[in-house]
């Protein structure tokens, strides 16, 4: 099974055996059927990003399945979606007659990033303001920050140990969550794509946190200018589920919305995201993943072995 998407599905803020890949591969052996996952989920990343990685990706492996798994802040796409997948980007194959410690020096002398098979150590994943990565380097920004922002939180983005992209994370939320998708037709040519090679596609979508509970807005408040948010669990807000189960309907393709065992967990106390950041936990990861194979094998279209 192959996973595209994006940090949801890379796993940010949670270790390599927290992520919704290895969920699904952990309730497969449940079942007494295990399958190997593929985690292709890239930070920061948005359709067109995933429509390329499928282009090049599965060609290559040809998984059984391809898991597509949009987040709140996937759409609108408009026009980043762009184009037609084509036929894929033939595998760049290793000289035989080369040494890998040669091909190993040689990308390190020119900077590149040398694949291995071992993961990395946590780093810091954000610089502080003195980079011009830092949004808040911007002196416009930081003193229209310092206007309602928390004074705690704002040092702690200065010195980048706080995500400085969530300023008014929620307001962008409630703007963008009531626009019309512009989706049409996207996940129609990654079906006739994937199928193509032999594979399923399955779609899943996860909510942002305030779509699900109210829990996060003393959380949100403190780095929001919109000091009375509106609830967004309400039906105007969940524009995007709606139109991709009726997509996928008539597509005939799987579609798994996380948003209502979500509202579940978090109406019983359970916090599933954290409290700082639109992230998951790690326990949350893994109940997405499991609740994805659950749901596929229990589905219609789900192959019969």
């Amino acid at each position: 099974a192959m996973f595209v998407g994006d940090s949801f599905v890379e796993g940010f803020m949670a270790t390599d055996n927290e992520t919704i890949p290895r969920g699904f591969e952990l309730a497969a052996e449940a079942a007494g059927k295990p399958m190997a996952t593929i985690n292709l989920g890239i930070g920061a990343s948005g359709i067109a990003d995933y429509l390329a990685v499928i282009q090049d990706a599965v060609p290559i492996f040809r998984p059984d399945i391809v898991v597509l798994v949009l987040y709140a802040n996937d759409f609108p796409a408009g026009q980043a979606v762009g184009g037609q997948l084509g036929s894929g980007t033939a595998a760049i194959r290793s000289n035989p007659y080369i040494p890998r410690l040669y091909v190993v020096v040689s990308r390190l002398l020119r900077g590149d990033g040398v694949a291995t098979r071992w993961t990395k150590k946590p780093f810091m994943f954000l610089p502080a303001a003195s980079s011009s990565r830092n949004p808040l380097h911007d002196e416009e920004l930081l003193k229209y920050a310092r206007g309602f922002v928390s004074p705690d939180i704002l040092e702690s983005m200065l010195q980048g140990r706080f995500n400085p992209f969530v300023i008014n994370e929620y307001s962008k939320y409630e703007r963008h969550l009531r626009l019309p998708m512009q989706f049409e037709g996207v996940i129609e040519q990654v079906k006739r794509y994937v199928e193509a090679y032999g594979s399923q596609l399955v779609l899943a979508y996860i909510p942002y946190k305030a779509q699900v509970s109210d829990h996060y807005f003393k959380y949100i408040r403190q780095f929001d200018a919109n000091k009375e948010p509106a609830a967004l669990t309400t039906m105007p807000y969940q524009l995007q589920a709606r139109f991709l189960r009726d997509e996928s309907k008539r597509l005939g393709v799987p579609f798994l919305d996380m948003s209502a065992i979500l509202r579940q967990r978090e109406a019983s106390g359970e916090r599933m995201y954290w409290n700082y950041d639109e992230h998951m936990r790690g326990t949350s990861y893994l109940l997405i993943g499991k609740e994805i194979y659950r749901r596929w094998r229990s589905s219609a279209t789900a192959p019969v072995n």
